[in-house]
Parts: structure tokens; C-alpha cells; sequence
């Protein structure tokens, strides 16, 4: 019981001291402001004749009790003027917990539109 309330504690600190302003768009429905903590995954797939492919993610680490829903594929998130799609990366789920008391999820995200490109050709 006291490690479980002091990952709450840590997960507090770290919201209130690392934490940034994301707006969390699931695919079918209404925009919300949470808070995220902010990090990257490294993927590794081996393919054919010992190629290795490399997929980087950004990570938003977003309290449980912030998001009670999983995120699923197509979800996105907006911040810093760019879109970030949730994504599953060679078959790895599109998040996971990040501590053993399922406190914090870590949702892998690709960026897939940034403000300076035109999309209208």
C-alpha cells in the first residue's frame, strides 16, 4: 500500500513539474485538454536478410484518472501546433501502462500533420 501511494505522489510531481497542455481528439468524438508528460519509444523489428527496421514514437504519458478510456488506432493528439495519430507500431498495442499500479498510460503516437506544410497541394 505505501508503494502504491507514493507512485500516486510521483505521478502527481511529475504531472505538475514535466507535464504540457495536450488537446486528446478520439476518432469519433469530442476533443478534450489533459495533461501529458512527454517521451519517445524506440521499436525494432527484424525483416527479411537481417534488416532491422527502426520506428520512433512520441509518447504522451497521460494519468488514468485524466483519460479512464483506452486509447485506440486513429485517436490523435494536438500540441505545439502539430497533430500526433495514435498508432500501433509492427504489431505492438497503440499504448501501454507505464508503472505497475496502472496509473499511468504511455500512447505512442506518430506526428502526421505540422502547421508549415500545405495540405491543399
Amino acid at each position: 500500500m505505501m508503494l502504491q501511494k507514493s507512485a500516486k505522489w510521483l505521478r502527481d510531481q511529475c504531472c505538475d513539474a514535466l507535464s504540457v497542455l495536450a488537446i486528446y481528439q478520439p476518432k469519433d468524438g469530442e476533443g478534450r485538454e489533459v495533461r501529458a508528460v512527454l517521451g519517445t519509444t524506440l521499436f525494432e523489428a527484424p525483416e527479411d536478410y537481417g534488416i532491422v527496421t527502426r520506428t520512433e514514437t512520441r509518447d504522451f504519458l497521460v494519468s488514468a484518472e485524466d483519460m479512464p478510456e483506452e486509447p485506440k488506432k486513429g485517436d490523435a493528439f494536438h500540441w505545439n501546433a502539430s497533430r500526433y495519430e495514435v498508432l500501433s507500431a509492427k504489431g505492438e498495442p497503440c499504448w501501454r501502462w507505464s508503472d505497475s499500479y496502472h496509473l499511468i498510460r504511455r500512447i505512442h503516437t506518430k506526428e502526421i500533420a505540422h502547421p508549415e506544410e500545405n495540405t491543399h497541394g
